[in-house]
């Protein structure tokens, strides 16, 4: 009975693991920098050509919280990175972003967002937030059964058999 317990706790995480697969996003964009500072200059705003453009926009990504928004000039469209990417790169330089969010079965959103600079070999990476949250809701929520059959396998292991 016991061995059961572990195999349907098994196949449950299989089946859980298949189901929470579609809450977990992860995307990678990137984009040359055309222009650092521009006409907006009340918060950090890089004009970016996209060789990936975003299809998946987070807060404060492409609009800010300024009055006027930045508008489109030359050939790049504004964008707002934090202020330590700001600061480091510069025009030529390519940027990458990786985005990753989980959302659990309760609506609970874990998101991880990192930056990356490269200017020839230099590369910098600026971490905002480790994706670790996100894969770690999507394990911990996929390991549950599989940790429910172990215990279930043990304490019906424990049950004394009845001799015939």
């Amino acid at each position: 009975m016991g061995k059961i317990a572990f195999v349907v706790g098994l196949v449950g995480s299989v089946v859980m693991g298949l189901v929470a697969s579609g809450r977990l996003e992860h995307r990678d964009y990137s984009a040359s920098i055309v222009k650092k500072l521009g006409t907006h200059s009340t918060c950090p705003t890089f004009w970016v050509s996209w060789d990936k453009a975003p299809d998946i926009v987070w807060d404060g990504l492409m609009a800010c919280k300024c009055p006027e928004q930045a508008q489109p000039e030359e050939s790049g469209t504004p964008m707002h990175p934090p202020k330590e990417v700001h600061d480091a790169a510069a025009p030529m330089d390519v940027m990458t972003i990786s985005y990753t969010e989980f959302t659990s079965f309760g609506g609970t959103k874990s998101t991880g967002l990192s930056y990356g600079l490269a200017r020839g070999t230099d590369r910098q990476t600026f971490a905002v937030s480790p994706a670790s949250g996100p894969y770690m809701g999507f394990a911990t929520l996929t390991a549950i059964p599989f940790i429910a059959g172990i215990v279930l396998g043990i304490l019906l292991g424990l049950i004394p058999r009845k001799k015939h």
